[in-house]
C-alpha cells in the first residue's frame, strides 16, 4: 500500500495540477452534487447512508468469521483516555 501511495496516488494528484476555484468551478460542483442528489434532503441523504452502512455492517457481522469487532479493536489505547 505505501508503494502505491508514494508512486501511483501521489502522482496522479500532482497531474491534476492545482485547478482555479471559479465561480463556474463552484456552479459545477453545486450542480453536480444536486443532480446526484436527485432532490433529497440533507436529512434524507443522511438516513439513505445510514440505512447502508447498517446493512453492509449486519453482512460482515454475519460472513465475517472472526466474528464482529469494534472499530477501535487491535489500536492502542491513546494516552489520558
Amino acid at each position: 500500500m505505501s508503494g502505491w501511495v508514494r508512486h501511483g496516488a501521489l502522482q496522479r494528484r500532482e497531474d491534476l495540477g492545482t485547478p482555479e476555484f471559479t465561480s463556474e468551478l463552484k456552479e459545477k460542483i453545486v450542480g453536480g452534487v444536486l443532480e446526484e442528489a436527485h432532490g433529497d434532503s440533507v436529512d434524507e441523504l443522511a438516513a439513505r447512508r445510514d440505512a447502508m452502512l447498517s446493512a453492509l455492517l449486519s453482512v460482515r457481522a454475519e460472513h465475517d468469521p472472526l466474528g464482529p469487532r469494534s472499530a477501535a479493536a487491535g489500536r492502542p489505547e491513546k494516552e489520558g483516555s
